[in-house]
C-alpha cells in the first residue's frame, strides 16, 4: 500500500493537472492497447501506450504523469473463452467524437452510450460512463470488452494456441499534430524508372504545413499563408506486419481527390493525376496529388520524426504472356 501511495505522489509531483484534457484512444485504437504473447496471455503494449505518454504503474495499470488519463486491463482465460477488458479513464468531458466513431463501427446501440455486437465466436462491447471514481478521483470511463469463444474442434487441430490480439508496432497517430514537408526523388536506370515520394513529419516546426490526426481515422491538413489558410480533410488507416518489426504502413486519402485519367490498353494505370511539374508546392492541387489515396511505408526516424515513403513507377508497359495453346 505504501508503494502505491508513493507512486501516486511521484506522478503528482512530476506533472501538473491541465485545464484542457485531451483524448488519446478511439474505438479503432482500443485493441492495440493489448496483445497476446506466445502463451496466449494478455499483455499491455508498452510501445503503443508509452508513445502516448502512459507510464507503468503496475502490470495491469498505466497512467499519465498528470493523472488525466489511466488504462487498466483485466482478462479471463479459460478453456471455453478468452475475455479482455480495457478500462480507459480520462478527464476529457467532450466524448461526442468517440461516441460517433463507435456508432459508425458496426456495433449495435443497446443502451445510453452502450454498444455491443456478437459476430460468430466473438463478442464486443464499448460503454461510456461519466463521473466514475478511481482512487477517489473522478473520471469519465470508456470500457472496452472483447470475448472470444474457444473453437474446440479448431483448437484440437492446432498445435499452437491461436493468437487473439496481434502486437501493433505502428505509431499511434490519433490526437497528434505534425509539421509536414515533402520531397520527390527520381530513380532512373536500366533496371527501373520510378519516383520516390517522401513525406517527412516533425514535431518541431519545419514548414508552414500542419497535419492533425483528429481520431482513429480522420485527419486535417492546414496550409497556405497566414492571412489565407486553407484546409483539406481526409482519412487514414495504419497497418503493420510481423510482431514488433517488419513492414509498417499508413494509407492516406484526401476527401474528393481528382479523378485519374484513362490509360491505354496494355499499360499500367497512370498515377499522375495532375501535371506535377506545373503544380506549385504546398497548394491545394499539390496536396490532392500527394495524398490522393496512396499507401506509404512508415519509418520512425531519430529526433521524433517520421518518414512516409511510396514508390511510383512511371507508367511502364505491362509484359503480357502469350496465350496458351490447348
Amino acid at each position: 500500500m505504501k508503494t502505491k501511495i508513493f507512486i501516486w505522489a511521484v506522478f503528482l509531483v512530476s506533472g501538473f493537472i491541465s485545464k484542457l484534457y485531451a483524448q488519446d484512444f478511439y474505438p479503432g485504437n482500443l485493441r492495440s492497447i493489448v496483445y497476446t504473447d506466445k502463451n496466449n496471455e494478455i499483455k499491455i503494449n508498452d510501445f503503443y501506450v508509452n508513445k502516448k505518454g502512459f507510464l507503468w504503474l503496475n502490470d495491469s495499470t498505466y497512467a499519465k504523469k498528470d493523472l488525466s488519463e489511466l488504462i487498466q486491463v483485466t482478462s479471463k482465460n479459460t478453456d471455453k473463452f478468452l475475455e479482455v477488458r480495457v478500462d480507459y479513464y480520462l478527464k476529457n468531458n467532450n466524448l461526442e467524437r468517440f461516441i460517433n466513431r463507435t456508432a459508425n463501427r458496426g456495433l449495435d446501440k443497446t443502451g445510453v452510450d452502450k454498444f455491443e455486437k456478437t459476430d460468430k465466436e466473438h463478442y464486443y462491447k464499448i460503454e461510456v460512463k461519466r463521473g466514475v471514481l478511481f482512487d477517489n478521483r473522478k473520471y469519465n470511463l470508456i470500457g472496452f470488452t472483447q470475448r472470444d469463444e474457444v473453437n474446440v474442434a479448431k483448437q484440437a487441430t492446432n498445435k499452437k494456441p491461436e493468437n487473439k490480439f496481434d502486437y501493433n508496432s505502428s505509431y499511434p497517430f490519433q490526437n497528434t499534430s505534425w509539421y509536414l514537408d515533402t520531397k520527390k526523388v527520381d530513380i532512373k536506370n536500366k533496371y527501373e524508372d520510378k519516383s520516390k515520394y517522401i513525406i517527412s513529419l516533425a514535431e518541431d516546426k519545419t514548414s508552414d504545413v500542419k497535419i492533425e490526426f483528429l481520431d482513429d481515422t480522420n485527419f486535417k491538413l492546414t496550409f497556405g499563408p497566414p492571412q489565407k489558410k486553407q484546409i483539406l480533410t481526409g482519412n487514414y488507416k495504419l497497418y503493420s506486419h510481423n510482431m514488433g518489426s517488419g513492414y509498417k504502413g499508413v494509407y492516406l486519402s484526401i476527401n474528393n481527390p481528382p479523378k485519374k485519367p484513362k490509360t491505354k490498353p496494355g499499360y499500367k494505370e497512370a498515377e499522375l493525376i495532375i501535371n506535377y511539374a506545373d503544380t506549385p508546392k504546398n497548394t491545394e492541387n499539390y496536396f490532392r496529388f500527394w495524398l490522393g489515396s496512396f499507401d506509404f511505408e512508415l519509418k520512425l526516424e531519430n529526433g521524433n520524426r517520421i518518414s512516409l515513403t511510396r514508390d511510383a513507377y512511371n507508367n511502364p508497359p505491362i509484359d503480357l504472356a502469350p496465350a496458351s495453346i490447348n
